[in-house]
């Protein structure tokens, strides 16, 4: 029971976390999405803010350098169970699409240290970036976790979910952007 509470009080003070949204560097001028798990939908053909983060292994990473590249952004926590399903999915993607110009940023929204404790147990290949104080899920309006958005190589959201999707719902994303087997 004690147990139970616990992890309670870990979700919901992560969601304070997350939802306060301070921290990492949104471009000047960027204007936030303003979306919602409710209204995240009306993102798609928006522009994407540029951001950047830093990777858990130092590195800055900025979203517009990945223009005219497939950019997947995943917004996750190691606690949470469904975005180990969902990150799960994008490895496979990743590892298939990699060369075709599919780039996964992993987004992790908690203490970089329990995201490299969790990694540490898994073989992932995409990049994984770090924004434990919330500022850039914040502008993207992430409200519940997994939230992932696919930005196409023009950098425009095509598709916006929340919560867990299936590796087909994922895949079809990907074909609209452009991104399939046995295409270049």
């Amino acid at each position: 029971m004690l147990r139970l509470k616990l992890l309670a009080l870990t979700v919901v003070m992560s969601l304070i976390f997350v939802s306060a949204g301070f921290g990492g560097t949104i471009e000047t001028g960027s204007p936030e999405l303003g979306l919602s798990a409710r209204t995240g939908s009306s993102a798609v053909g928006m522009t994407a803010p540029n951001f950047r983060l830093t990777d858990l292994n130092g590195r800055q990473v900025e979203l517009n350098s990945l223009r005219g590249k497939v950019v997947i952004i995943d917004f996750w926590a190691s606690w949470c169970g469904p975005c180990r399903y969902s990150i799960s999915r994008l490895e496979t993607l990743h590892r298939e699409f990699k060369d075709k110009g599919l780039v996964v940023l992993a987004v992790n929204i908690e203490d970089p240290d329990d995201a490299r404790a969790f990694l540490e147990r898994n073989a992932f290949t995409f990049k994984v970036l770090s924004d434990a104080d919330g500022r850039i899920a914040g502008a993207y309006g992430v409200e519940a976790i997994p939230t992932m958005f696919l930005i196409g190589a023009d950098g425009r959201i095509i598709a916006h979910h929340v919560g867990a999707q299936s590796e087909e719902t994922l895949r079809g994303d990907l074909a609209k952007a452009g991104i399939q087997r046995g295409r270049s």
